[in-house]
């Protein structure tokens, strides 16, 4: 946790990931993470693939708790995610183009996808 902590640059309270690891044919083929992260009062629940190169291929949002800024919820805003990697960065209204009325609901989503990508690389290093 606390490898994962210094590579993140913030403290992560989550006890446990699961991560679920996908083959085709026998070989790797990628990595799901369902996580949640709150929005502004309740949390965003969502998928991150991640491929076996380590870029993310989709973000799906599977619950959105909130009133309002349910735009996150489209594939218009969830594909700025895809061929994002640890070291790119993810910053809203500079690598991600923020939804007016969800700042809280995207910073979510932008921490969530980080996270997922760091304990990808942190439980499966690269051979």
């Amino acid at each position: 946790m606390r490898a994962l902590e210094r590579q993140l640059g913030w403290r992560v309270t989550d006890s446990t990931f699961t991560v679920h690891r996908a083959t085709r044919e026998g070989r790797p083929a990628g990595y799901a993470i369902v996580g949640n992260e709150v929005g502004l009062y309740k949390p965003i629940t969502f998928l991150v693939k991640i491929g076996e190169d380590r870029h993310v291929e989709s973000v799906h949002v599977m619950i959105y708790r909130e009133s309002r800024g349910g735009e996150v919820r489209r594939r218009r805003f969830l594909q700025q995610y895809r061929d994002k990697e640890m070291k790119s960065p993810i910053r809203i209204n500079r690598d991600i183009i923020g939804v007016t009325g969800a700042t809280l609901s995207v910073r979510a989503l932008n921490a969530g996808v980080k996270k997922a990508l760091a304990v990808v690389e942190a439980a499966y290093p690269r051979e």
